[in-house]
């Protein structure tokens, strides 16, 4: 027998912003979920059809029995789950340590950073853990990483971009600033080399 809900408590068992989702739910649910953009006609129903497919996941009912539900409690749930028509912003602050500095950026990190930009494109989530394991300075167990919010995750990885990206301008720096210095070395010994 199904337990009868009422709207509001099926509203409060919806997640509301990216830091109720966990990264578990994320890769286990919600990643078959095809999140759409919001400029074509079809989009509208394709966004319904999303909100009852997440619904589904956290009031663990079958899709048929959200889609009984009248059009405006399916409306109330389309509304508050349209966060996840947008990726989750970067966290000010953080509950976790994450990679904010490298002061040489090895090989090895640089790999690491290359491989989660290919396994996102690819869609491949499978060692999507691990990588948030190792960005994250915390001592954490993998079932620990399955319950990072996703807006932490989300964090991780753009702290990750940045101390990257700001590694790698300043060698790219130091690498012009020598280069800069050998050319006026070449320019100033050939003004005064003898013909």
């Amino acid at each position: 027998m199904i337990k009868e809900y009422t709207g509001k408590e099926i509203l409060d068992k919806l997640p509301s912003g990216w830091h109720q989702v966990k990264l578990q739910t994320y890769l286990d649910s919600l990643l078959k979920v095809k999140v759409i953009d919001k400029d074509e006609v079809d989009d509208v129903f394709l966004g319904i059809e999303n909100s009852i497919s997440v619904a589904s996941v956290y009031l663990d009912l079958d899709v048929d029995i959200i889609r009984s539900f009248p059009i405006s409690l399916i409306r109330e749930i389309n509304l508050k789950l349209s966060f996840l028509n947008k990726k989750p912003a970067p966290l000010k602050k953080t509950k976790y340590k994450w990679i904010k500095e490298i002061e040489e950026p090895t090989y090895d990190t640089f790999i690491l950073y290359l491989r989660v930009s290919e396994l996102l494109r690819s869609g491949d989530y499978t060692e999507f853990p691990t990588i948030v394991k190792n960005i994250c300075l915390d001592t954490l167990t993998k079932e620990q990483v399955l319950e990072l919010p996703m807006d932490e995750v989300e964090t991780g990885f753009f702290l990750l971009r940045k101390c990257l990206m700001k590694s790698l301008n300043s060698i790219a720096m130091q690498h012009i600033v020598k280069l800069k210095k050998d050319d006026w070395k070449k320019r100033i010994s050939t003004l005064f080399k003898r013909t």
